[in-house]
């Protein structure tokens, strides 16, 4: 294979990791379309019934380590499968359901299943498939999410215009389906060398590698690294999932956003042209954020990146100001989608691919915990504030520390195995 020339099998790949990452749309920005004809049709409390949201997340906390050892025994493919299937029945289940605890069965189903079918299997397959470019094709297939996420939120609230909740569940279900289990089926093959193929860009490194005195067997240097047995005996691990889980809890303040230009006086018009830019930029920056992760290194690009998250918090308290509030929505995607770019390709940096699925099954729950546990925080301040910049100003604080935890991580990691 000419390593400057991307096969159409590898090209397929990316297609199918990108159709992964968009059906989670469907799970997460689907969903709360849902909340209000939901408990109003029913009569549930908002709040009574926004708990299966928390089974949910909890579930899905188990599920990425789960199907990581899944794939281990029958690989990425037939999982995506399997785990599609599985999250399909259960979000078509929601459609029958009629009393709270049938939600939160449900809920934790799909917790527990869609994590195998989603963005877990895309980073893998990334992984898996590619060594040069790896940074800049990660962060094009973590736009499936914000591209899935545009188009159901301009088509979805249509649909509900003239048709049940109960309907819409099972729209979600098809439209879910069709992007996992057929994707899966005729489109997913778990490593190159299932089609006679080496990963892309392979024979650079093979040449890199015999330039530096090595063996010139890319293929070994790919398969380096250490156990997850091994990564628990390491401070590495820890560092890692410290510092991913900081950011993204700070980071969770996305949730927010809206909530905060609403709060300091932006009228509706503005803060419609404010959030589209910020669902564009949040598209923009992980392909920024990848090829950026290419060309300077995964440390200096989380450092730039969480410079100018760290930037936007002191220009967030100031958003009454058009100009300000439109840097603050353009600098604060670059903070807050990192945990869908970095944390894969800071872990293949620091463990390497010996046992990169495995690894990643415990490192995924990082930035999924941060993200549950941060918007409840982000809201006790505004409780006790009636303010958001509380905590903007302590903010930066946790990102430095954050930031440290990560860099720190990946700079010490040739005492773990030699390359």
């Amino acid at each position: 294979m000419n390593s400057e020339k991307i096969s159409v099998r590898h090209w397929i790949t990316i297609i199918a990791s990108f159709c992964l990452s968009a059906s989670i749309a469907f799970i997460t920005t689907g969903f709360s379309f849902l909340i209000v004809p939901v408990t109003g049709d029913l009569g549930f409390e908002v709040a009574k019934f926004a708990l299966y949201f928390t089974f949910f997340m909890a579930f899905g906390l188990i599920g990425l380590p789960l199907w990581a050892n899944i794939y281990k025994r029958i690989g990425v493919k037939w999982g995506v499968v399997i785990s599609g299937a599985l999250t399909t029945v259960f979000v078509v289940g929601l459609s029958f359901c009629h009393s709270l605890l049938s939600f939160y069965v449900m809920g934790a189903g799909i917790g527990l299943s869609f994590q195998g079918a989603t963005v877990m299997p895309a980073v893998i397959l990334i992984n898996t498939w590619f060594i040069k470019k790896k940074g800049m094709i990660l962060g094009i297939v973590m736009t499936g999410s914000g591209v899935g996420g545009a188009v159901l939120s301009y088509n979805f609230p249509k649909f509900l215009v003239t048709n049940t909740w109960q309907s819409a569940y099972l729209l979600l279900a098809a439209c879910f389906c069709i992007l996992c289990v057929p994707v899966a089926l005729f489109l997913i093959k778990n490593k190159p060398a299932d089609c006679g193929l080496q990963m892309y860009g392979w024979e650079e490194a093979q040449a890199a590698q015999a330039a530096q005195g090595g063996t010139g067997d890319a293929t070994k240097q790919e398969a380096a690294g250490i156990t997850l047995k091994e990564a628990w005996k390491t401070p590495h691990l820890y560092l890692l999932y410290g510092g991913v889980f900081v950011l993204s809890a700070v980071m969770s303040f996305s949730q927010y956003v809206p909530a905060h230009l609403t709060a300091i006086g932006v009228e509706v018009q503005t803060l419609a042209i404010l959030t589209t830019i910020l669902m564009v930029a949040n598209i923009v920056s992980k392909i920024i954020m990848g090829t950026l992760n290419d060309r300077l290194g995964v440390n200096t690009t989380l450092i730039l990146v969480m410079a100018l998250g760290l930037a936007s918090m002191f220009f967030f308290p100031r958003a009454g100001i058009f100009g300000l509030a439109l840097i603050a929505v353009c600098l604060f995607p670059f903070g807050a989608c990192f945990s869908t770019v970095l944390p894969p390709l800071q872990t293949g940096a620091i463990f390497g691919n010996k046992d990169y699925t495995a690894i990643w099954g415990i490192m995924g729950t990082a930035s999924t915990l941060g993200t549950a546990v941060g918007p409840p925080i982000w809201g006790a301040i505004f409780d006790a504030n009636k303010s958001y910049v509380p905590g903007m100003y302590f903010s930066p604080i946790l990102i430095v520390i954050g930031t440290v935890m990560c860099v720190v991580a990946v700079k010490t990691k040739s005492k773990l195995y030699p390359k």
